[in-house]
């Protein structure tokens, strides 16, 4: 899992610790407070411990860092374990400056909205991205607003709606009947199903496309996957940058982390490219406060069912987050 409180840059790992152990000793004493989720922060250099490395002495063993500056693992820790975690670690509180870095410590440290260690995680990995492209704290915060409404990384539509089988949509009916998709995909991850597993479901889903009578493409069957729930040829186009990662890694079952960059890349690519227009500049045009954004990166973006009031809900959320991020 993504540590909460916790990631840096893979390659701000590399070398970077620190070569004074009074200064080390000093730092590490007013920083165990940081120890969360598997990582510890030395100075600007994160130190990752599995949860046996946790139970050791955190100053001994960094003094013993701080005099051998070829190790950037803690003594005793498997190098294996740490390559494993420092390679699949997303950057975070590596803003370009310490004002985003302030922003992201404080929505990583909230505890008021409740989030999922791994909600939180995509949000603070979307945030760091965008606050460090550019894009206006209030935008930020409304796009996060929306994330946090939607679903997590890599994780399929769950079809179970068995306490109000009437509001199941017709598409996931479609998808239980013809592809056996309650039993194999409902409410799982990519993660555990397989990325190679996935795209072929999506392919059979490609097959049941259609055009109304006004040309507009429709399914009859689809699913919402991931961070943003993106359904139908936004899946297609999502399943690609997983098929891209595959090509690169041979690995089919990403990770959480992996899950998580994969596809605050792929929306970011979006809100820079295709959904400019309609969703940041819009937003711009217009009064530029976080409930402003929520409601249009609802509206324009994601286009949820019951969007009037999805919209309003996810605009509140964005209010709520900013006032965090501005603390």
């Amino acid at each position: 899992m993504l540590g909460l409180s916790a990631v840096s840059s893979a390659s701000k790992m590399e070398g970077k610790i620190a070569s004074n152990s009074n200064s080390t000793n000093s730092t590490v004493h007013s920083n165990i407070n940081r120890v969360i989720s598997g990582v510890k922060y030395i100075t600007d250099a994160p130190i990752i411990y599995t949860k046996q490395a946790l139970k050791s002495t955190v100053v001994s063993s960094a003094t013993a860092l701080a005099k051998n500056t070829t190790k950037d693992y803690i003594p005793g820790m498997p190098s294996s374990d740490y390559e494993k975690y420092k390679n699949s670690l997303e950057s975070k509180f590596n803003g370009k400056t310490p004002a985003i870095n302030k922003m992201l410590d404080n929505l990583d440290k909230d505890t008021s909205l409740k989030l999922s260690d791994d909600k939180k995680a995509s949000m603070v990995v979307a945030g760091e991205k965008l606050l460090n492209k550019g894009y206006e704290p209030e935008f930020v915060a409304g796009v996060l607003g929306n994330i946090m409404n939607e679903g997590e990384a890599g994780k399929f539509e769950s079809s179970n709606y068995s306490s109000e089988p009437q509001s199941k949509p017709d598409y996931l009916v479609y998808m239980d009947n013809h592809f056996n998709y309650r039993e194999n995909f409902s409410g799982q991850n990519i993660s555990e199903v397989g990325i190679k597993e996935t795209i072929k479901l999506q392919k059979k889903v490609e097959a049941t496309q259609y055009y109304d009578e006004d040309g507009i493409l429709l399914y009859k069957g689809k699913f919402g996957l991931g961070t943003c729930q993106f359904t139908g040829s936004r899946t297609t186009q999502l399943l690609d940058c997983y098929a891209d990662y595959y090509k690169k890694t041979q690995n089919n079952h990403p990770s959480k982390e992996d899950c998580i960059r994969i596809e605050v890349d792929f929306m970011i690519g979006e809100i820079d490219g295709s959904y400019n227009k309609v969703v940041y500049q819009a937003w711009k045009k217009g009064s530029k406060t976080a409930s402003s954004a929520g409601e249009i990166f609802c509206k324009q973006y994601e286009r949820p069912e019951d969007m009037e009031n999805q919209s309003k809900e996810r605009g509140d959320n964005a209010t709520k987050i900013y006032d965090i991020m501005k603390k």
